[in-house]
């Protein structure tokens, strides 16, 4: 028993510090919404993790997305990087009064990431499809490009 609990001790350990080598970015999303945004690099591409508050017109609310993003382009362009990236992602959301919401999007956009400093400035959209209290739709708004501003870690 002793011996299995420290090997996923030293598993845990391990993998914890893979992660914390791993660059990160931390910063917002403006557009439809004001969301914090997490990007965590993850070989091939990266995951983002974004926590906001969206104002749908009369259904404010909260929401929860993360998506896995592949980078498909990757250029040096100037004294930087920019990405071209493409991924599936999920989320939850609650509007109105008590109005859950479910979906699956498909995040797409573009990326600047500065060489000299720890910058990086990003745009990009999330046609998705929700359930909720409402029934199936694809939420049109989530179609407009938002802007990221975050720094690099």
């Amino acid at each position: 028993m002793k011996k299995r609990f420290f090997l996923v001790l030293v598993f845990s350990a391990v993998l914890a510090l893979a992660c914390a080598a791993q660059p990160k970015s931390f910063g917002v999303r403006i557009g439809d919404a004001l969301e914090a945004t997490y990007q965590q690099d993850l070989f091939p591409g990266f995951l983002e993790i974004d926590l906001g508050v969206a104002g749908h017109g009369q259904y404010p609310g909260l929401r929860l997305g993360a998506s896995y993003d592949f980078r498909l382009v990757n250029v040096q362009w100037g004294e930087g990087n920019f990405v071209l990236f493409l991924g599936p992602g999920a989320g939850i959301g609650m509007y109105g009064k008590m109005q859950f919401a479910a979906g699956v999007f498909a995040q797409f956009g573009v990326e600047y990431d500065f060489a000299s400093i720890p910058l990086e400035l990003a745009i990009d959209t999330r046609p998705g499809i929700w359930f909720g209290s409402q029934g199936i739709g694809m939420d049109l708004v989530t179609c407009i490009p938002m802007a990221a501003v975050r720094w690099r870690f």
